[in-house]
């Protein structure tokens, strides 16, 4: 009979040399082998390799019934939780995240991995002011934890604040020079910092035909407007994207005969098209109902809009998206900006200071457990 004990050796040696895809079939064959016989500890073991392996492997579905077990069976392990979480996450299943990370973080509240994967998740849900709170708290606790840096960069980059966001972005570089997730980030921060500078000039260049356009407006009319930018503004819109949506009503009040006043409807038509445009996560039943109009007055204005621009839309004969049967599921507030990367797999990897999540007390390095120094973090 095989040697149990010598294929949870090879199980954790796959692990650290990232084969993922060959580590469920030795886990089943463990669990063959003992049977009815299987200890707590083996089955805590077998179910902790498995939910990483398809967590590794892209099969979060099929990680969280025993992500999920193995949670139920040591709900104190704040590691296990964020294994958990990291699934449910790439599921986008927000709520239960957030729970578990809370729970976690009851357990083990210095824990930089539930502090960063918590603000990541209550900042896609849209609780900003918490989300860099959290992450703030991170850094103070391990200021070398580097995910945190990274993830507070791109907070504070979608926020405009562009010294903050590179000082944090540089520090990740630093602590971790060859994580490409911080490479990418630092880019495509210090890209969007150069294009604001362009973005200057396009609302300059448009002023003249805004002020135009205003000045046609009466006092309801002015009233609506300052409804619409607001809205558009809390939805993620930025700046220059709100003038460009005041740039389109300007064209549709100059096109459409007889002249039309921006009423509610139109506002609601501009809105929407505006969110297509930008790919912002609203539903049309959101925009109808926060202007007071019908989902099909919303779409009348809406193709009257559509018709009057030259790409982005469904061809002529299509049937737009607003009049879908089937409207699609409504998604956590957008940022605004840059996203913060779902890899959980850094955020399990804690600083050498930082407890092992075995329990024992001990440091990261030190602890004789096996996720102490391979994968656990």
């Amino acid at each position: 009979m095989p040697d149990v004990q010598l294929l949870r050796r090879f199980v954790e040696r796959l692990a650290a040399q990232d084969a993922w895809h060959d580590l469920p079939p030795l886990v089943d064959r463990i669990e063959q082998i003992r049977g009815t016989a299987l200890e707590p500890e083996e089955a805590e073991f077998c179910a902790y390799y498995r939910g990483l392996a398809f967590l590794e492997t892209e099969r979060a579905d099929e990680a969280l019934p025993t992500l999920r077990r193995l949670v139920s069976g040591s709900p104190a392990n704040p590691h296990y939780r964020l294994l958990l979480a990291d699934a449910l996450i790439r599921g986008q299943h927000w709520p239960e995240a957030r729970s578990q990370l809370e729970a976690a973080l009851s357990a083990a509240p210095g824990h930089p991995g539930c502090l960063c994967a918590l603000g990541w998740t209550l900042y896609q849900m849209g609780h900003r002011t918490r989300a860099k709170a959290l992450l703030e708290r991170a850094l103070d606790l391990h200021p070398h934890y580097h995910p945190a840096h990274l993830d507070l960069g791109l907070i504070l980059a979608a926020e405009g604040r562009w010294d903050e966001s590179e000082m944090h972005l540089q520090t990740a570089m630093a602590l971790a020079p060859d994580d490409p997730d911080v490479q990418e980030a630092l880019r495509a921060v210090q890209e969007s910092r150069s294009r604001e500078g362009s973005d200057r000039e396009q609302i300059r260049a448009l002023f003249p035909e805004i002020r135009q356009g205003r000045s046609r407006l009466d006092p309801e009319e002015r009233q609506v407007l300052r409804r619409l930018r607001r809205w558009l503004r809390e939805k993620g819109s930025s700046h220059l994207e709100i003038l460009l949506v005041e740039g389109v009503w300007t064209e549709v009040a100059d096109t459409v005969a007889p002249t039309p006043r921006l009423d509610n409807a139109w506002a609601a038509a501009l809105a929407w098209t505006c969110h297509r445009m930008l790919g912002h996560p609203v539903r049309r039943t959101e925009v109808a109902e926060h202007w007071g109009v019908s989902t099909g007055a919303l779409g009348r204005r809406y193709r009257r809009i559509r018709d009057l621009m030259d790409a982005g839309y469904p061809a002529a004969g299509e049937e737009p998206e607003i009049l879908a049967d089937n409207p699609p599921a409504e998604t956590p507030e957008d940022p605004g900006g840059l996203l913060i990367p779902v890899d959980f797999k850094t955020r399990r990897r804690l600083p050498d200071s930082a407890p092992c999540p075995c329990g024992s007390g001990l440091p990261v390095g030190t602890c004789p457990h096996p996720r102490s120094t391979r994968l656990g973090s």
